[in-house]
């Protein structure tokens, strides 16, 4: 049974804890004293933290916030810690922890600390790290990616596209339809899921693929009027719709959606 330490209890690092099998908590810290005494309760293990976890564990992760890793992984390491450590962070490589070391991010959502079974990993690490790393994931699922340290920049950028701005635009589009008392999340709702049963090409419908010139004018008129970064933002994203998805097409009027594409 693998003994685990945990720096940093909020909705990532107790919600992949909890999801874990086969694992003993040795100690947990945050320096939110709410979370911390949260964690403490949960696994049983008050007043055991970093000096604990040293001392003990064979896995600690970090589930600080970005900016916080490389100081927290230093502070365990000066400490004499030579076992794993482990990272949550989509975007830094784990080389920032030393040797013995590795990454895992969930690819997934999560607005509260929600157990992680039913959710993909991507994995970074040394080697003895990553055996560490899968070990525990497996015992959550068998969904495991591999990625390499340089990949992740990237990869993290996109899981910022498809999440976090997503979210960006629904909240600009209710601001467009604010005063109109219409909620457009069953919208959203099902064109994610027809995206998942179909994949982008298909799960496309609206005026760009009906090739409706005059209601994208008529569109990029409105928003003139609104909000001119949301019309920035509308002509970037049916810009990338028009050059990915669409410009194959042979029932669209290429020469007039390439119009609409100018500033």
């Amino acid at each position: 049974m693998l003994r685990i330490g945990l720096i940093g209890c909020g909705r990532v690092g107790l919600g992949f804890i909890r999801s874990l099998k086969g694992v003993r908590v040795v100690g947990v810290d945050d320096r939110n004293p709410a979370r911390l005494r949260r964690a403490e309760r949960l696994f049983q293990c008050r007043g055991k933290g970093i000096e604990a976890m040293v001392k003990k564990a064979d896995v600690i992760l970090i589930a600080t916030n970005d900016d916080q890793i490389r100081k927290v992984a230093r502070a365990v390491r000066r400490r004499g810690f030579d076992r794993t450590l482990i990272h949550f962070s989509g975007l830094l490589p784990s080389r920032i922890l030393g040797p013995n070391r590795a990454s895992i991010h969930p690819l997934g959502s999560f607005a509260r600390p929600v157990r992680m079974n039913r959710t993909p990993f991507v994995i970074e690490g040394d080697r003895k790290g990553k055996e560490v790393a899968i070990r525990l994931v497996s015992s959550i699922t068998d969904q495991i990616l591999t990625i390499r340290p340089g990949d992740k920049p990237y990869y993290h950028l996109a899981c910022v596209f498809v999440s976090n701005l997503l979210i960006g635009l629904y909240a600009m589009a209710q601001d467009i339809i604010k005063t109109k008392g219409i909620d457009l999340l069953p919208l959203l709702e099902s064109t994610v899921a027809n995206l998942k049963r179909l994949g982008p090409k298909r799960a496309l419908t609206g005026p760009l693929i009906r090739g409706d010139i005059r209601t994208l004018l008529e569109h990029r008129r409105l928003l003139k009027g609104l909000n001119r970064d949301f019309e920035v933002v509308y002509l970037a994203l049916s810009r990338q719709l028009i050059r990915d998805l669409l410009m194959d097409d042979d029932n669209l009027a290429r020469a007039e959606l390439t119009r609409f594409l100018e500033p």
